[in-house]
Formats: structure tokens, sequence, C-alpha cells
């Protein structure tokens, strides 16, 4: 766990890590997704110092994460579009869709869920945008 602290300190501030001692990166990987936290880390990996087989799975698992996210943000801005277009006001409460708030916007790529608040009056049309999108 002293290790996944230590990563993490140097992710947010947006530095590599280097163990003073071997790592067993497999064992780092599953205590961080157990919290949610493996692709903030990433950033902290250093590339040389990582056994090079468990950095590529590691680097591709965050590749199709951020493709995606990618997906996901296209499809909300399509329904986005459709909401404005039938004048249906929206808040987002949370997800990816406000990562660009976070100090480290990276933070929120994995949170596919999104919440959005509207007005009673429009909950039949939302509804009805929700289920045809």
């Amino acid at each position: 766990m002293s290790e996944l602290i230590n990563f993490l300190a140097y992710a947010v501030n947006g530095k590599k890590y280097i163990p003073k001692r071997d790592t067993n990166y497999i064992e780092l990987y599953d205590e961080a997704a157990k919290h949610n936290v493996q692709f903030i880390i990433f950033g902290a990996i250093d590339k040389e110092s990582a056994p090079k087989d468990v950095y590529e799975q590691w680097e591709k698992a965050a590749a199709s994460v951020i493709v995606a996210t990618a997906y996901k943000r296209r499809i909300f801005e399509e329904l986005l579009k459709k909401l404005d277009k039938n004048n249906i006001k929206a808040v987002m409460v949370k997800g990816f869709t406000l990562s660009d708030l976070y100090p480290i916007p990276n933070a929120r790529v994995i949170v596919s869920v999104v919440d959005l608040i509207t007005d009673i009056a429009d909950r039949d049309a939302f509804n009805a945008i929700m289920l045809n999108s």
C-alpha cells in the first residue's frame, strides 16, 4: 500500500516515481484497481524502471480506457445537442464530463456514469430522448 501512495503522490505532482526497492507491478496494479486509481498512477510509472511486459499491458489498458471515454464523450455530446434542440436544460452533476474541472483531469477518465438533473416539467420529453438515443 505504501508504494501505491508513493505512486499516487508523484502522479498528483506530474512526476515519475522510481521505487527504491523491487516493486511487483502486478500487485501494484491489483491494489490500485481496488481503489480505482490504476490509470492515475500509470502516469507516474517510469517506463525504463518497470518490467517491459507489465508496462506494455498497463499501457494498453490505459489506451483502451481513453478510447472508450472518447467514444462516450462523443455519444454524450450528441445527447446534449438533442436536449438543446428540444429546449431541455440539463445540469451535469458528476462523471467524465466534469474532468476538466479537476486538478488532474485524467482522474475522472474512467468514471463513465454521468448524472443529469432536469426540470420535472421536462421529464417526459427528457425520457423520450434518452430512450431514443
